[in-house]
């Protein structure tokens, strides 16, 4: 975790126009070096644990998400952010195959690469950013409405299904 911490402070130090919001762990282990490494920096904001609304309004309104959560895989395609992934590994790997999610590792310097370039190309940024959503479309509910009432023969065709 110290090195996932420190790519992240060397980013707040390197890019004066990027400001960090990470909410804490509450495991006391991952606390003491997040605010050994994190804090006193004015532009990293350490926050407790968030509701599940509020980090997804945090998703919306960022440029950016670095995570080592597996979760996030599935919700920043949603918003068009690109993940840094801060794992070496993956349960999801169609996020990675997708260029939705960069597989960062765990090593400062790798977070650290892939974080600035996408800071500062922006045609890599836009990539990842419209990479496109393997998980959905967000439309899988009309496509059940359709697929029911084509069942019960209130329409003739199925919907189409979805290409992610």
């Amino acid at each position: 975790m110290e090195k996932m911490f420190a790519a992240i402070r060397r980013i707040a130090d390197e890019h004066p126009d990027v400001s960090v919001i990470y909410p804490v762990h509450l495991s006391p282990t991952v606390r003491e070096i997040a605010f050994k490494k994190l804090s006193g920096h004015d532009r990293i904001h350490l926050l407790d644990p968030i509701e599940y609304p509020d980090m997804i309004n945090l998703i919306s309104r960022s440029h950016l998400i670095l995570s080592d959560s597996g979760g996030l895989q599935e919700e920043t395609p949603v918003f068009k952010k690109p993940l840094v992934l801060m794992r070496d590994t993956t349960e999801r790997p169609e996020a990675v195959t997708a260029n939705a999610v960069y597989l960062a590792g765990t090593e400062e310097s790798s977070i650290y690469d892939i974080t600035a370039r996408l800071l500062n190309d922006s045609s890599l940024y836009n990539r990842m950013a419209n990479a496109g959503n393997p998980f959905g479309d967000g439309q899988a509910s009309r496509r059940i409405v359709e697929i029911l009432a084509h069942h019960f023969g209130f329409i003739a065709n199925l919907p189409g299904e979805f290409e992610g």
